[in-house]
């Protein structure tokens, strides 16, 4: 039943891709909230993953065929960060070519879960204008090999060789987290007009010095991350839903307008 669904939402198509690689019920549960049909959902396999999950993941696509698919590469994905990258820009080729006017795309990994409605999403992504939303801070010392070619001509960044801006010789390194917020047209341009992949080749195999380990190098902390509780993902999941269902929004627009980096 989307009788829930509003003409604002069906006009502001919205594209999720998900890196995924375990508990499917909890993603099958995470799809019953968020799906809407008029928006986009890809799904990106970790290769590491055993048959079943895989086997669900495809099934739930061809359950849901006109708008949730799987993308055709599947990488070998670590917490590391190794191929997240590559197995989130797989989605977002499919994504990209689809028919879709989908406005905006969301990043997520397995066990990201949504804190807002659809109807609350595009209310945010409306007042973002065309923006980004790609939070950034200063990188950990000695992450790069500063004495690699970091020039975009060096990285080959550009597809056509003479896009390159006469303003912008060398990148600057910062670091971010895999959940970002892209429009359609930064997802675009990225396709169509750089070249992303020796980026990130050099960044991944040159990404620290030293011979790494796997010890617990503060003797206090991992991965920093609390124990699995399917009951409070159940209980926030559900209370979404009905929050959906009486189509309550609650967001302060002004807030997101006024943020520093969106366009005016």
């Amino acid at each position: 039943n989307f009788e829930e669904i509003s003409d604002e939402e069906k006009r502001f198509p919205i594209a999720f891709a998900r890196t995924v690689y375990r508990d499917y019920l909890m993603l099958e549960q995470m799809l019953s909230v968020e799906y809407a049909p008029h928006n986009v959902y890809c799904y990106s396999l970790d290769r590491k993953a055993d048959k079943k999950f895989k086997e669900r993941i495809r099934a739930l696509s061809r359950c849901f065929s006109k708008n949730v698919f799987v993308s055709d590469e599947e990488y070998n994905v670590y917490s590391s960060g190794k191929n997240v990258s590559r197995s989130h820009l797989a989605c977002l080729e499919k994504l990209n070519k689809r028919k879709e006017d989908w406005k905006y795309v969301v990043l997520l990994q397995n066990h990201d879960l949504p804190l807002r409605t659809n109807a609350e999403l595009v209310r945010i992504f409306k007042a973002y204008n065309g923006t980004n939303d790609i939070a950034t801070k200063n990188i950990v010392p000695n992450t790069v090999v500063k004495s690699l070619d970091w020039s975009l001509k060096g990285l080959r960044l550009y597809r056509n060789e003479n896009a390159y801006p006469p303003n912008i010789k060398q990148l600057n390194h910062t670091k971010s987290l895999n959940l970002i917020v892209l429009s359609r047209a930064a997802v675009n341009f990225t396709l169509k007009q750089l070249n992303v992949y020796p980026f990130i080749d050099q960044y991944v195999i040159w990404r620290t010095y030293g011979k790494q380990t796997n010890r617990c190098m503060s003797d206090y902390l991992r991965h920093d991350m609390p124990s699995f509780d399917y009951g409070a993902i159940f209980c926030w999941l559900s209370t979404l839903a009905a929050r959906r269902l009486s189509r309550e929004i609650d967001i302060n627009e002004k807030y997101y307008q006024q943020l520093p980096h969106i366009f005016q």
